[in-house]
């Protein structure tokens, strides 16, 4: 599991655009085996920009698998951007760029 990301600015503001790798099980699908996968999914997401938090996002077994999140906010070139994710089994994963 990990993060892709792309910031770039334009006009004062940063467009980020990250792709979250999880399988993001809902707890409804089964294994080639016929069992139950239990639930597997990211619950909170966090955007910062140079250690500050611009977005933190609660979310549940409704959003599908390998999430895509693009997000924009004020900024500038040379800014650090951090995002991070926790799931529902204690799971983290974390990945900082810097903005073009």
């Amino acid at each position: 599991m990990s993060i892709r990301i792309r910031a770039q600015e334009q006009d004062g503001m940063i467009n980020v655009r990250a792709l979250l790798s999880h399988p993001m099980h809902t707890g409804d699908q089964t294994d080639d085996a016929g069992e139950i996968i239990p639930e597997h999914f990211i619950q909170t997401v966090e955007a910062k920009r140079n250690g500050e938090t611009m977005v933190t996002a609660h979310w549940n077994v409704t959003i599908s698998q390998n999430p895509f999140l693009e997000l924009e906010f004020e900024g500038s070139s040379g800014d650090t951007v951090e995002i991070s994710w926790e799931d529902n089994q204690g799971d983290t994963a974390s990945e900082s760029v810097s903005v073009r």
